[in-house]
């Protein structure tokens, strides 16, 4: 990796390629910025994920020149993993929990007033909804997405008000919600489907040498 800083312009880049080449571009714009994105994600299956390994992801933005402006540097790329160096990590964030079992108890919520319902519903809004109609607390279709600390302040609330059995949370069988925000070399998706991949080749090997040890 080099880096090459332009005291003039203030611009400091660095640039990882796919192999060491000499480089020069010409900006466009009097723009000086450097870009490294991030976004998050809930991935609940990794067959939908799978289109992600199929395309190319988008370029990294390093630098951008202004008009006149150009940048001249000698580039050598070296891959390696986050275990080798944080410089090589995909990943700033990662938090993964089962998917959330909700539900209610229809003869405890009878003895709820609609301040207290309100006041549940305000509590977890991404699990609870009140029906317009009946006014009665109703499980969002999506509510196992929820946050499990959010869930539980409910229940909490549920055993203030003595009704033990009003919020009932369990968590649904090889189910899991992944939250993954990545610092911009690859999109969440690709790098969840990527690390389940290496992830079965390891068990692989580890199998095969199993099975070598027992002949």
């Amino acid at each position: 990796m080099y880096s090459a800083y332009m005291g003039s312009s203030g611009i400091n880049a660095e640039y990882m390629g796919s192999s060491g080449i000499n480089a020069e571009y010409m900006g466009s714009s009097g723009i000086n910025a450097e870009y490294m994105g991030s976004s998050g994600i809930n991935a609940e299956y990794m067959g939908q994920q799978q289109d992600a390994l199929e395309t190319e992801p988008d370029p990294i933005l390093i630098v951008k020149l202004g008009p006149g402006q150009r940048i001249k540097a000698h580039c050598i790329a070296r891959k390696g993993i986050g275990k080798e160096h944080a410089k090589f990590q995909c990943v700033s964030a990662l938090a993964f929990h089962p998917e959330l079992d909700i539900k209610m108890d229809p003869e405890d919520m009878a003895q709820l007033t609609d301040e207290q319902k309100t006041e549940l519903v305000a509590c977890c809004p991404r699990a609870f909804e009140l029906s317009p109609q009946s006014r009665d607390i109703v499980v969002k279709a999506d509510a196992g997405f929820a946050k499990p600390a959010m869930v539980d302040e409910a229940v909490k609330m549920a055993h203030e008000w003595e009704l033990h059995n009003l919020v009932r949370v369990g968590t649904k069988p090889r189910r899991w919600i992944f939250n993954i925000e990545a610092v911009g070399q690859m999109s969440p998706a690709r790098i969840f489907v990527m690390a389940v991949e290496i992830l079965k080749e390891k068990l692989q090997e580890l199998r095969k040498g199993l099975e070598g040890l027992q002949h």
